[in-house]
């Protein structure tokens, strides 16, 4: 028969017509409404927080003065901040450039779409299992604490976490796919790779080598290894060369020289190894995070259990996902520094192995697991549809975002109606929980903290008050973030970073001037020699009161 008749393969052409059936398209609009609700969580009223502590306001103060000064440089004070990598404020500042200024959403924008961008590579590269499985793990992904938390701050993790799924998953393609096919999948690897060095220097290659490492020399793909170590390392190799060269001319010897001790030494070394005041003991990222990151640190230990008992029985992508959890968290625990954040590129991983325990219970669940999944899913379906209709009267009685919090607080009643009503179906009742905890998860950040933040910036105000007196005449004082984006500002003007940041009580007490970190040296470098600012806030909503010394420390 012709090619193309009747959709039929001939010899030189494969099939030429697809037919979607019920279940495919019931499982697309499963998958878009999973992404619907990510994106929510991730991107509903970006901004709307102004700029608080969480946000890293740092980062808000190198665009500004990179956007003042017209340069790649990122500086705080005019001083050259090499703490955190370039790409952690080069990012916002093309946002900030393609969207018009310096808003807080243009400031956190990134890393909301690095956030979702892996939710999409995720899908992608767990469609090798199924599509359902693939949607679950989206799902996870979405929910996980670490996503919905990161992925709305200033920070570049997730960034990362987007270059290291994306290296992995190149890397699983090379391996699995025959022919010179591998080199294209070699070559995306290397540029994902050379993403990840740009966020965040060494840590990327680390965590990808504890990745893959295992995986290769389990499955025995002596080939892959070489061909991956060659071809990764010199694309990655060649990015980091494209942007550094022109970078280090920027800087010249001298600046180039502190970068490369700060960036790579003070920044990988040393706050990898404990000295930086993160030095945790071994066992630190079990306890911590196995509460923070339920249920996906339950479910992926029972996946893990079930790969290292069975390996040859396990797919290879849950082979690679489970080398992706346990290496990964071995090479952090035995680092003495750790931060929470770090295990931001393990969040698809752990995903991937919770949607491959579970959709088995979702397809063929027994009797008792049936039952007991359908009261769960009819009350759980109650709660959160109860808790959309109090959110919204929260909205009308105290808070402001009316219109945001109708819209989340009828998505969170539609989810936990639509859960009740198919309880009788795990995977559409997981939907519908999804769907509301993914709506309720939107109003915190779109409802609640925006309303809290501006009651924060009437304390903000206060202590410009209190500042004031004590600062040359010369010299300006922005307390109040919000009024940082609108206008360059003066060389001689700073946002307040360190204000807002540190002169919280959970964060730091500052005592002495060595223990200043080096963003409260920007404001304390401001204070005439000498003086000793005595700061009392009265925290009347915390029901605290609080004293805070800053002393001007002759550097």
């Amino acid at each position: 028969m012709s090619c193309g008749a009747g959709g039929y393969q001939c010899a030189r052409h494969r099939e030429t017509r697809t037919v979607t059936t019920p279940a495919e398209k019931s499982e697309r609009w499963a998958l878009i409404v999973v992404l619907i609700g990510a994106a929510s969580m991730l991107m509903l009223n970006l901004g709307g927080r102004e700029f608080g502590v969480a946000d890293v306001t740092r980062y808000a103060q190198m665009v500004m003065e990179m956007r003042y000064h017209d340069s790649l440089v990122p500086t705080i004070d005019g001083m050259p901040y090499h703490a955190a990598a370039p790409l952690a404020a080069w990012l916002p500042f093309a946002s900030s450039r393609l969207l018009g200024g310096l808003t807080p959403a243009t400031l956190l924008l990134p890393s909301a779409l690095a956030a979702f961008a892996t939710l999409l590579v995720i899908h992608r590269l767990t469609r090798a299992l199924s599509y359902r499985t693939a949607t679950i793990a989206v799902a996870f992904g979405a929910l996980c604490y670490l996503t919905w938390i990161y992925g709305r701050q200033s920070r570049v993790d997730w960034v990362t976490a987007f270059a290291h799924i994306g290296a992995v998953g190149a890397s699983y393609g090379a391996c699995t796919t025959p022919g010179r096919r591998r080199l294209s999948w070699w070559l995306a690897g290397g540029l994902f790779l050379g993403l990840g060095v740009a966020s965040k220097g060494l840590f990327a290659p680390g965590i990808l080598a504890a990745t893959l490492g295992p995986f290769v020399l389990y499955t025995r793909r002596w080939r892959a290894m070489i061909e991956g170590s060659v071809i990764l390392l010199s694309v990655a190799a060649l990015v980091t060369v494209a942007w550094f060269v022109p970078y280090s001319r920027v800087l010249g010897p001298e600046g180039t020289q502190l970068f490369v001790r700060v960036f790579l030494g003070q920044e990988t070394v040393s706050k990898f190894g404990g000295d930086m005041g993160k030095s945790h003991g071994f066992f630190w990222y079990f306890l911590r995070g196995t509460p923070l990151l339920a249920p996906l640190t339950i479910l992926a230990g029972i996946g893990m259990f079930r790969v290292f008992r069975r390996p040859k029985q396990a797919h290879p992508l849950i082979q690679l996902s489970a080398s992706g959890v346990i290496f990964p968290v071995l090479l952090l625990s035995l680092a003495g520094g750790k931060h929470l954040r770090y295990l931001v590129p393990l969040v698809p991983a752990m995903a991937i192995l919770s949607a491959w325990v579970v959709k088995p219970w979702f397809d063929a669940p027994g009797p008792r697991l049936r039952a007991v999944w359908f009261r769960t899913a009819r009350i759980a379906g109650v709660i959160l549809a109860a808790a959309g209709v109090a959110g919204i009267g929260v909205s009308v009685l105290w808070l402001s975002s009316l219109g945001y919090a109708i819209l989340v607080g009828a998505a969170a009643v539609a989810g936990g109606i639509y859960a009740v009503r198919r309880a009788r179906s795990p995977h559409a009742a997981f939907l519908g929980i999804f769907f509301a905890m993914a709506a309720l998860i939107s109003y915190d950040f779109a409802v609640f903290m925006p309303s809290s933040h501006a009651e924060t910036q009437e304390t903000y105000l206060e202590l410009s008050r209190i500042i004031a007196p004590h600062l040359d005449d010369a010299e300006v004082l922005v307390v109040t973030d919000a009024e940082l984006p609108r206008e360059p500002a003066p060389p001689d003007s700073f946002s307040c970073s360190a204000l807002s940041l540190y002169l919280m009580p959970r964060w730091i007490e500052m005592r002495d001037p060595d223990d200043l970190p080096d963003d409260a040296v920007v404001l304390a470098r401001k204070l005439k020699p000498g003086r000793k600012v005595r700061l009392k806030i009265d925290w009347k909503r915390r029901g605290w009161t609080d004293e805070w010394y800053l002393l001007d420390p002759v550097r």
